[in-house]
């Protein structure tokens, strides 16, 4: 590599060409020293440092480097002015008033034409418009999010996709001499809620509001309470304190016309809760009485004196006349084809299945749907795809408490209870329409019929010789 001071008048004349080339492949190398040696550089000359990654300046001296001096480097901090709103340290070509600059220490500003913008300071803060903030239009500050009011009204909205409909919007308004803070829907149909661990809480539509929690606190002039939430104090009046809420089975009575207030009075099973009919209304004391529920259950059966009252606790009305038809099933549908059948949707059916029979598994007692004047479908536990004949052989027009009615082995007819009765000492009852030569009834033959907690077996036998015979209306009652 080469020695800047040479050549020189004492040079050899064999070593000054090389000398000279020596030099002139320093200068092709940048002089870096990691491919050249220079000694003797001359005073002020500029190299570029491939190990540092600078460009640097000889002294006379010492290699020095130009960032220190002229704030020029390659890698590393990119130095500019601090700058100012109307000409800011980094700007745009063709808009000297628009860029970025330092407004003071650790802060960092926007301006656009020469008008501050974006301001963010060494705290996090950032504020849109003039100024520090939070004396900005819109501020971020210590987590919270800022809409300063310079207006009749300024709101943050939630746009949709393309900004054209606000789905809602949160803000306050100064207009006239109120002040006011709001939450606001725009959409027609839209609701308003206050969520809580991910459930709503309160949820306020065009026409009202709905509580998913109880209601509390005196004189809140509310007029409705929130379905299962129905809560009470242990004071008659309003603004009691104890809050206890309706145990099962307690029903709520109020008189004439009024609004339900957040204050009951507790009520057990059995008893009846109602108002007063006077000073019923937002605000107002409520007056709360209870009384037996029986008794006024009574009354309103118009079932005066001392007796008690029963009830019916299961009833059908069927027919037992056999018409037939065909069928076609795919997977769980079998859709049915029998003339003027005279069946409604939801009303019961029991069918069974011939010609092929698809077994045991399918007939059975089902409930009707998408009945036509000779069509209807019923759905199968099992998926098959198959067709044929079917017999209706029972159809159920009516019931109470009662889950089917199915044709046994021998000529009864099991009447089985959706839910089961307390015990089989329970009495039955039931009538026939007369459409034949002798008078017939219900009849209960102790070969034939048995009778349990979840259900009752029946006959229908004439005058004559007690066979079982059709009806097309069976009434069977049962009372406990």
């Amino acid at each position: 590599m080469a020695n800047w001071a040479n050549p020189t008048l004492s040079s050899l004349y064999t070593n000054f060409l090389a000398d000279l080339k020596a030099r002139d492949d320093d200068l092709a190398r940048g002089l870096d020293p990691a491919v050249a040696t220079v000694t003797s550089p001359p005073t002020n000359a500029i190299r570029w440092n491939s190990a540092s990654k600078k460009w640097q300046k000889w002294s006379g001296s010492a290699w020095a480097d130009l960032s220190a001096a002229y704030a020029i480097n390659v890698e590393g901090t990119l130095a500019a002015p601090a700058g100012s709103v109307s000409a800011p340290s980094i700007a745009f070509q063709g808009s000297a008033t628009t860029g970025f600059y330092r407004p003071s220490a650790d802060r960092v500003a926007l301006a656009i034409a020469g008008v501050q913008r974006l301001f963010a300071s060494n705290t996090g803060r950032f504020s849109f418009g003039a100024g520090e903030s939070p004396q900005g239009v819109v501020s971020i500050a210590g987590g919270d999010f800022v809409v300063q009011e310079t207006g009749a009204d300024r709101a943050l909205a939630f746009l949709n996709a393309d900004g054209s409909v606000a789905y809602g919007q949160f803000g306050a308004a100064s207009s006239g001499s109120n002040n006011r803070v709001f939450v606001a829907n725009p959409r027609t149909g839209g609701t308003v809620a206050l969520s809580v661990a991910g459930t709503d809480r309160v949820t306020v539509s065009a026409t009202g509001a709905t509580f998913a929690v109880p209601i509390s606190g005196s004189g809140s002039g509310l007029t409705s309470l929130p379905a299962g939430q129905l809560t009470g104090t242990v004071a008659m009046t309003n603004g009691g304190t104890g809050k206890s809420t309706l145990n099962a089975r307690a029903l709520l009575g109020v008189t004439d016309l009024g609004a339900i207030d957040d204050t009951l009075i507790p009520a057990t099973e059995g008893e009846f809760i109602y108002s007063s009919p006077a000073n019923i209304g937002p605000g107002a004391p409520i007056l709360w009485f209870k009384t037996s529920f029986v008794n006024r259950l009574k009354s309103v059966l118009n079932a005066g004196g001392d007796a008690p009252v029963y009830a019916c606790r299961a009833w059908a009305t069927f027919s037992n006349v056999e018409v037939s038809g065909t069928y076609s099933q795919s997977g769980t549908t079998i859709a049915i084809t029998i003339n003027g059948h005279g069946m409604n949707s939801g009303e019961g059916v029991y069918l069974d299945f011939t010609s092929p029979d698809p077994g045991g598994s399918v007939d059975g007692f089902f409930t009707v749907y998408n009945a036509t004047a000779n069509t209807f479908q019923v759905d199968a536990a099992s998926s098959l795809t198959v067709s044929g004949n079917v017999t209706r052989k029972v159809h159920v027009r009516a019931r109470g408490n009662v889950a089917s009615v199915v044709p046994q082995a021998g000529v009864a007819y099991r009447i089985s209870f959706t839910t089961q009765l307390a015990d089989s000492q329970y009495a039955w009852s039931g009538s026939v329409r007369f459409e034949g030569a002798n008078p017939q009834g219900i009849i209960c033959a102790t070969t034939n019929c048995l009778k349990s907690t979840g259900f009752l077996d029946v006959e229908i036998g004439n005058s004559a010789n007690a066979f079982n015979i059709t009806s097309s209306e069976i009434h069977v009652m049962v009372f406990r």
